[in-house]
């Protein structure tokens, strides 16, 4: 879904372009020092938030557009939004832990139980089916080469403190 080699790309921001008191871009490719995960492969560039936000506040990894294949575009319920997740062992994500990915407002410790990487990668999967409101991708997007509207932003309903980093999105087609 993003060239990270051209971050934030054309079109698109991050928290750090449009608040010039937030200095940074969140891209990483694992050298910039202690705490910082491997990347997935090697020579790959992935997004690391290591900061905090306040409750109810929000933080903008990424915004902008991006292009949805025909073939999703098309039908969505064959398709999941697919990225890796890492997160430090200290900072697992919990029940007050907010993602909007497109419209959709990920919470993936909504259930009770945190999710925790310790320190590796882990693939997350959203059916672009699962959601009925709010959906990651917006019914009657435009598919490739027209641009939908997407964006990656946290927004906790608490005060809390990340360590995340993600990387690889993807749409990805179910198996049966």
């Amino acid at each position: 879904i993003f060239d990270f080699n051209d971050w934030p790309g054309s079109g698109g921001f991050t928290h750090s372009s449009q608040f010039p008191d937030h200095t940074t871009n969140f891209l990483c490719d694992g050298t910039e020092g202690e705490g910082y995960p491997e990347p997935l492969n090697e020579g790959m560039k992935y997004l690391r938030f290591h900061s905090n936000v306040g409750a109810w506040g929000w933080m903008v990894l990424w915004a902008g557009y991006i292009q949805v294949p025909a073939e999703v575009a098309a039908d969505p319920a064959s398709y999941n939004l697919c990225f890796e997740v890492c997160t430090n062992a200290s900072y697992p994500l919990g029940s007050t832990t907010r993602i909007c990915l497109g419209d959709y407002m990920w919470m993936p410790g909504a259930s009770g139980i945190p999710v925790n990487t310790y320190g590796g990668w882990r693939t997350m999967r959203i059916g672009l089916d699962e959601v009925s409101e709010n959906k990651i991708i917006p019914d009657g997007c435009s598919p490739a080469p027209d641009n939908t509207a997407w964006k990656i932003v946290f927004t906790p309903t608490d005060a809390m403190d990340f360590d995340l980093s993600m990387c690889n999105f993807r749409f990805s087609k179910k198996i049966d």
